[in-house]
């Protein structure tokens, strides 16, 4: 699942009703039938950054992988805001950035894949994944 609306980029491990099944460090791959959903925001141009995410964890990425577990934090249309303890977010960085994604479709039996790159606005990787079906 690739979204941009939060203005960073940020990488789950594959999760599963609502869990995180398997840490997937950059440079990993996901098997999406098995593993479960991975989410990337793509939100790391436009506007100002986010400032938003746990302080104390800080950003993981490439080389400087952190632990997962951090305070996410969201709001309410009408203003409420929420805060939960995560296990799930591997990957995070709050600089500008953009992803690239290369895309194999499935042919001769083998499974559809995307291969995810993440680089900062100096070209620096900040993350890697290949995502697979089946």
């Amino acid at each position: 699942m690739l979204n941009g609306h939060n203005h960073l980029y940020e990488r789950t491990d594959p999760i599963k009703a609502g869990q995180g099944t398997k840490q997937v460090a950059p440079g990993g791959t996901v098997n999406s039938k098995t593993d479960g959903v991975t989410y990337i925001t793509a939100g790391g141009g436009g506007e100002s950054i986010n400032d938003w995410i746990d302080e104390a964890a800080g950003d993981s990425y490439l080389g400087h992988v952190h632990d997962a577990t951090v305070t996410m934090r969201w709001d309410d249309e009408d203003g409420g805001g929420h805060r939960k303890k995560v296990t799930w977010s591997r990957v995070r960085f709050r600089g500008y950035s953009l992803v690239h994604v290369d895309v194999t479709p499935a042919a001769g039996g083998k499974p559809g894949r995307l291969k995810v790159r993440a680089l900062t606005e100096d070209n620096v990787l900040v993350d890697d994944l290949t995502i697979r079906r089946g």
